[in-house]
């Protein structure tokens, strides 16, 4: 997926946290105002910088957990890929934001119940998703 990918380019090239961060709301802004098919891509980006930052992410989860949270809770047919995207980000939040509890309880429900869904690709994501928090939080 594009945020593995970029990703794995931030990580090549070593950059650090506070320097991504800068650029972040510049990254929100854009969101914001492209038009809906590039939305995901967009999204994509910020699911990355997410699990490129790590647990650094705490510091800039509130920034973003708005537009993520809205984003996952879309139902229209020309949304899914957006949905999927910021679903895919709120579960790289949930994994190194531990400050994100306002909505950890819902959000959880919300992806366990997607495990089910009769979307391979988001029941991938979610599947995912739950193994990651899994694996994190045991190796804490």
């Amino acid at each position: 997926s594009s945020d593995l990918l970029f990703s794995t380019i931030l990580d090549y090239v070593d950059l650090d946290p506070s320097f991504i961060v800068n650029y972040l709301q510049d990254l929100l802004n854009g969101y914001k105002t492209i038009t809906s098919s590039l939305k995901h891509e967009v999204m994509n980006v910020i699911s990355g910088i997410v699990c490129v930052c790590g647990e650094y992410s705490r510091e800039f989860s509130d920034s973003i957990l708005q537009i993520i949270w809205e984003g996952s809770q879309l139902t229209g047919s020309d949304d899914i890929n957006i949905r999927n995207s910021c679903i895919q980000a709120l579960g790289n939040l949930l994994v190194y934001a531990e400050n994100c509890n306002e909505i950890f309880d819902s959000a959880i429900e919300m992806i366990l119940g997607l495990t089910n869904d009769n979307d391979k690709y988001l029941k991938d994501i979610c599947l995912k998703i739950v193994e990651k928090l899994i694996k994190y939080r045991k190796n804490k």
